[in-house]
């Protein structure tokens, strides 16, 4: 049996400041929870090590070394030349990927992974459909 979750990167209660990702688990949720809570001690990082305020926005290259160390940072890899000191400004992608791959070095048994994001159509679109017809944006003045 598998299940699903949805896993947030920012600020799940505004949902303009958060990307949601669908991640599929073999184990339940209760069990993928237990593995985020040991991440640290497994790791010696959490995933608010980095990227964890709107001011900090990127993984140094002290951590990013750490993560490449234990196989954390997911495909394609940076590479580091010797001396590079420059800070990595991860995309929501990346940081949900580093996050997958800290849950699965818990437990590997989890084997956890990102679902592909579906493309599905909007109702609401730019400019006008062929018979000059335009859907406004939804419900605007809630999100603000």
């Amino acid at each position: 049996m598998t299940y699903q979750f949805k896993l947030p990167v920012g600020n799940w209660l505004k949902p303009q400041h958060c990307q949601w990702y669908t991640c599929r688990a073999d184990k339940p949720i209760a069990d993928v929870r237990e593995a985020y809570f040991r991440i640290e001690e497994v790791t010696g990082l959490t995933p608010q090590s980095f990227c964890s305020s709107s001011s900090d926005t990127c993984i140094t290259v002290s951590k990013l070394r750490l993560l490449l160390e234990l196989d954390l940072f997911p495909e394609p890899v940076p590479s580091l030349p010797e001396g590079h000191e420059m800070p990595v400004y991860p995309t929501t992608d990346e940081y949900t990927g580093i996050v997958v791959k800290m849950l699965n070095k818990v437990d590997p048994d989890l084997n956890i992974e990102i679902l592909p994001q579906a493309k599905l159509p909007m109702l609401p679109f730019l400019g006008f459909d062929d018979q000059g017809r335009h859907i406004e944006f939804l419900g605007y003045g809630l999100l603000h």
